[in-house]
């Protein structure tokens, strides 16, 4: 039983933690792409960073997967942009009503007092990666 439960918080941390992506883990997936690139490119890569010309395999190895793909069709001609976000979380207020109170003059619910006990969590978009019809990065908007 133990064996069993040794083995299974094993499988289950493998998979956490292959879950996390890194610069160095992506560069290693695409390591040919990587490879492909000037000094000054790979350079630019390596510290998390994007210019003007890289492949989409480059972009993928400096910023890791988007959280969305657009693509655009205008004028017969098809570009894609990749969209990056964050995950942030807010604490909202919550309201309680409590029971009823039966006054003098009819029935009025009680208020408790707000408090801040509600999280929500939203995917913001942050900005995104503008290619030419050859897959290289052509610009980007921060949002």
């Amino acid at each position: 039983m133990k064996t069993m439960v040794s083995v299974l918080c094993g499988a289950v941390l493998l998979f956490i933690i292959s879950g996390c992506s890194t610069i160095e883990s992506r560069r290693t997936e695409r390591a040919e792409a990587f490879a492909a690139l000037t000094k000054d490119q790979q350079r630019i890569v390596m510290q998390g960073s994007i210019t003007e010309g890289l492949t989409k395999d480059a972009v993928y190895i400096a910023l890791g997967r988007p959280l969305r793909v657009r693509q655009e069709h205008m004028n017969g001609v098809t570009t894609e942009s990749w969209v990056y976000g964050r995950m942030e979380t807010y604490s909202a207020p919550r309201m309680y009503v409590g029971p009823v109170y039966y006054g003098r003059y009819g029935a009025a619910p009680w208020f408790y007092p707000a408090y801040y006990d509600n999280t929500v969590s939203v995917m913001k978009d942050t900005f995104v990666v503008y290619f030419d019809t050859k897959g290289k990065v052509k610009g980007w908007q921060e949002l």
